[in-house]
């Protein structure tokens, strides 16, 4: 079984991740065509405001007290994965159009 610091530690690795490839997509819309730019932005915003979300759980799982901590987990990993699927989603569509 993983401990809670553990936990957070992988989710802060892949919170970083997420946030330097949002980064790099921002510069690439940037580049966009008008139509195809405000899709793209619209998407941004949303996985930041699904990636806030994210954050939000993952604290109250560093923050929970240790016996409480695997129940916080749950509501976190649900964000988590829910994240995942769609940062994984909209990465795929932008790479897919950009091609």
């Amino acid at each position: 079984m993983i401990s809670r610091e553990e936990y957070v530690e992988r989710m802060k690795k892949q919170l970083d991740e997420w946030n330097a490839k949002l980064g790099e997509w921002e510069v690439e819309v940037q580049k966009a065509q008008s139509g195809a730019k405000m899709h793209y932005e619209a998407q941004i915003k949303a996985l930041e405001k699904q990636r806030d979300e994210t954050i939000k759980r993952l604290n109250e799982t560093r923050e929970a007290s240790q016996a409480a901590w695997m129940e916080v987990s749950k509501g976190a990993e649900s964000a988590w994965k829910a994240m995942q699927s769609s940062f994984e989603k909209a990465w795929s569509e932008f790479h897919r159009k950009k091609s």
